[in-house]
């Protein structure tokens, strides 16, 4: 995106190639964990259950995103905080289990299914997220004072202000967002409810004529 490579630009590098290289690096190191974090992913799921794992994983991405905000002009200590966010953002991966037991407790609770309605409302959520989300950065910048280079090769010395926004888009939003959704997750009680739920639901399949 524009505002991360701007974000390896002025924190990361001081010309064009050097940020686009350490834009790559962030991306690698950053992202890592989420390959091979599927591996340990579902043995901690079968141990703990997916709810503490997604809590203990959310508030980890959250206290990562906040170390990078802290410490977004120091190289290693962005890689190092990125591996530690990517890390706890691997529960991510269980997001898809967890809505797929909303939709059993639904069927359970009130005789009929929502998936199509659920589908609808996620589409549209997300088209609306991106729309705003590009919104507020244009504004943002704008409001801030970006100067805007005069051409691709161009490296322009930042007002603290749109550099203090860009670490919050890169940083800070994810932090508040990982946090938030740690809280909401210890208010997850259906996970404990589904061995009935899917008992009942089977034996409601069997016996439909």
């Amino acid at each position: 995106s524009s505002s991360m490579l701007y974000y390896c630009n002025w924190v990361l590098g001081n010309s064009v190639e050097s940020g686009a290289t350490k834009q790559i690096l962030v991306n690698m190191i950053g992202q890592a964990p989420l390959g091979f974090g599927v591996a340990i992913l579902w043995p901690l799921v079968r141990k703990f259950g997916k709810r503490k794992v997604t809590i203990v994983g959310f508030t980890i991405a959250s206290i990562g995103s906040l170390l990078v905000l802290l410490n977004a002009d120091n190289l290693t200590m962005v890689l190092a905080c990125l591996f530690i966010k990517s890390i706890g953002a691997v529960p991510t991966y269980v997001m898809a289990s967890l809505l797929a037991e909303a939709l059993d407790h639904v069927e359970w609770k009130n005789g009929f299914r929502v998936d199509g309605i659920s589908a609808s409302v996620s589409s549209i959520i997300q088209t609306i997220v991106m729309g705003l989300g590009q919104t507020l950065l244009l504004a943002g910048i704008n409001s801030f004072g970006y100067i805007a280079p005069e051409s691709t090769a161009q490296i322009v010395s930042q007002p603290e202000a749109v550099q203090t926004f860009f670490s919050w888009c890169f940083a800070g939003i994810p932090m508040i967002g990982y946090g938030i959704c740690a809280v909401i997750m210890m208010f997850y009680d259906i996970e404990k409810k589904m061995p009935d739920i899917t008992l009942a639901l089977a034996k409601k399949t069997v016996n439909r004529p």
